[in-house]
């Protein structure tokens, strides 16, 4: 049993390798291999709607992303289907599912990185007075401002709607 799972581990993070690379074909490859001995991986399963998504196969990126959802319906899921309808030109669900992943965040940190999410993406879809709305709320914030690792982020959205970061 423990090999079997180290061997899954492992091959997650090579699908999860070339899915950074921009090699889908590899990546679906194995992450269907997967999900042939695990039917619920729902990493694997995420992560496989977002290569459709960016390889433009909306008709299996949408109800992958949505099975993965109603497995696990939290904030990182609804996120996720987000993203996966953003990549997939649909404004109205993309605004949705930000929202619902905004009411599902457990924790104001995770509101604000939805926030951000939902700055760029009206300022995508040049809804820029709603954009700077939710850019300067996460701007305001220090729980972001206080942590390195948020840095790159606030930066962003600091140029993007130019507003002086605090």
């Amino acid at each position: 049993m423990r090999s079997h799972k180290k061997t899954a581990e492992a091959e997650l993070e090579l699908a999860f390798m070339y899915y950074h690379l921009k090699h889908y074909t590899k990546a679906i490859t194995l992450y269907k291999k997967i999900l042939q001995r695990e039917k619920n991986a729902v990493t694997a399963m995420q992560f496989l709607s977002r290569v459709y998504a960016l390889t433009h196969d909306i008709k299996k990126a949408m109800p992958l992303a949505e099975t993965v959802y109603h497995i696990y319906p939290n904030f990182i899921m609804a996120n996720n289907l987000a993203n996966i309808y953003d990549m997939c030109g649909q404004k109205k669900a993309t605004e949705q599912w930000y929202r619902v992943s905004l009411k599902l965040a457990p924790t104001k940190e995770d509101a604000l990185i939805i926030m951000s999410n939902l700055a760029l993406f009206y300022k995508k879809i040049k809804k820029l007075s709603r954009g700077r709305y939710y850019a300067k709320k996460v701007l305001k914030s220090t729980i972001l401002r206080n942590n390195p690792k948020y840095k790159w982020l606030l930066s962003t959205l600091s140029k993007k709607f130019q507003i002086k970061r605090v």
